[in-house]
């Protein structure tokens, strides 16, 4: 389960025991903002298999709002979902212009509790998801709104290029409208 923010649909503990059910793997990738104990709780009861948290900094600053500032609280509680349901935990970081040495203490705190993480580089999703990249006219990109004025400008004229419509949205409108 992702694009957008999964954690934001309803029925997700619900989806998650069908596919336990069924003996299909379940993955779920979120921000990690929507993780409380009721959540965290209900996927393991559910039977989520893996649940990958993005995690780009450990302390709010000058980051964008996407980047997914982790508090030590989450850390507690899905290291005890690790213990009480077998939850696999994983991160995910995002390297942006912004964040290097943070990305590094992320790591460091992955190693200090045996969670895998993958790191990446940042750059602006290409959209449309299901569309033939032979023929792009007529399809719709997203621009996001929080992202700098000089890449919003080289994402615009690209897709525009490409001839796709192009439309902009904030990340968290984006998250809804995706999920």
């Amino acid at each position: 389960f992702l694009g957008g923010e999964p954690l934001t649909w309803a029925p997700l503990a619900d989806a998650v025991g069908l596919c336990t059910r069924a003996h299909v793997l379940s993955d779920i990738t979120t921000n990690g903002t929507l993780l409380d104990e009721a959540c965290v709780k209900g996927l393991g009861e559910a039977g989520l298999d893996l649940l990958n948290v993005s995690v780009d900094v450990l302390r709010k600053g000058e980051v964008p709002h996407k980047n997914a500032v982790f508090r030590s609280d989450r850390l507690r509680l899905l290291l005890w979902a690790r213990r009480e349901y077998g939850l696999r935990v994983r991160f995910n970081s995002v390297f942006f212009k912004d964040n290097p040495a943070e990305i590094r203490e992320v790591v460091e705190l992955a190693n200090r509790h045996r969670i895998p993480i993958s790191v990446g580089v940042g750059v602006p999703p290409f959209g449309p998801t299901h569309a033939d990249v032979r023929s792009l006219e007529g399809e719709n990109a997203v621009v996001i709104t929080e992202s700098c004025e000089e890449g919003k400008e080289f994402f615009r004229n690209l897709y525009r290029g490409l001839g796709l419509r192009v439309f902009e949205d904030s990340f968290d409108g984006h998250d809804r409208t995706v999920a």
